[in-house]
């Protein structure tokens, strides 16, 4: 699927062609995160209650790289690309350094701006946004996608802020359903494999609002459509991000 044409999109535009491409790639995106979080699943059902902590870290690491997957798999769709899910995990696979580097990154900042007063850590989310796209799509390590999603999100803040926030309570009311379905059912199991389903949902939508979100920024910047349009019009094999 390719979502045509290459053109700038407002806020509620982007989420309307997330919905779309959620619904087009569903299968491939919620079985790669189903994949890598497999792991997390595991432990949380096997490990003791006061090793719980442990579960839930293994989780948020791995939840990185779902998201990485995820955004191989938007941008093929955006690019008009086949992609398929083995090979979108050994590309996962390859980046597996930098991806680790990135997220200590963006996480660190994010926790150490929420800690100061809230806003530092806001303002670092919206710095840090392209990290992810950066390394997996242009080739980039952990401290070149910083500087470089700090570019892109130059003057961009509220086009960010807005699709994000938008992005995160649609995904909570879906994932929040069967959060809430797990409490009402009861039983600590069935909890943890309902939340991980909520994963499921949560960790493809914001990583298909960002893609867009990336590809959207590069198109009102770097001209993005034009050099596109141009590769398309010079022959078949039109320029891609690095992968």
């Amino acid at each position: 699927m390719q979502i045509p044409p290459f053109r700038p999109r407002t806020v509620p535009e982007l989420l309307d062609a997330a919905f779309q491409m959620v619904r087009a790639r569903f299968k491939e995106l919620a079985l790669v995160t189903l994949v890598i979080l497999f792991p997390a699943l595991v432990l949380q059902l096997a490990l003791p209650p006061e090793w719980t902590a442990l579960g839930t870290w293994v989780q948020s690491v791995l939840q990185n790289y779902a998201t990485a997957a995820a955004v191989l798999i938007v941008s093929d769709a955006y690019l008009g690309r086949g992609s398929d899910v083995k090979g979108v995990l050994r590309r996962t696979l390859d980046r597996f350094g930098s991806i680790f580097g990135a997220a200590f990154v963006q996480g660190f900042l994010i926790g150490l701006g929420t800690l100061l007063c809230v806003v530092p850590g806001i303002i670092a989310a919206i710095v840090t946004f392209a990290m992810p796209m950066a390394v997996v799509l242009e080739g980039k390590t952990a401290m070149e996608a910083y500087e470089r999603s700090k570019v892109l999100a130059r003057d961009q803040w509220g086009r960010i802020a807005g699709a994000y926030i938008l992005a995160f309570l649609l995904a909570l009311l879906a994932g929040g359903g069967i959060g809430v379905a797990a409490a009402l059912l009861g039983g600590n199991v069935l909890g943890t494999v309902m939340e991980m389903l909520a994963n499921v949902v949560f960790t493809p939508f914001t990583a298909v609002v960002g893609t867009l979100l990336y590809y959207d920024i590069r198109i009102r910047k770097e001209a993005f459509d034009l050099e596109m349009l141009l590769g398309a019009v010079d022959g078949p094999a039109a320029p891609a991000p690095a992968m």
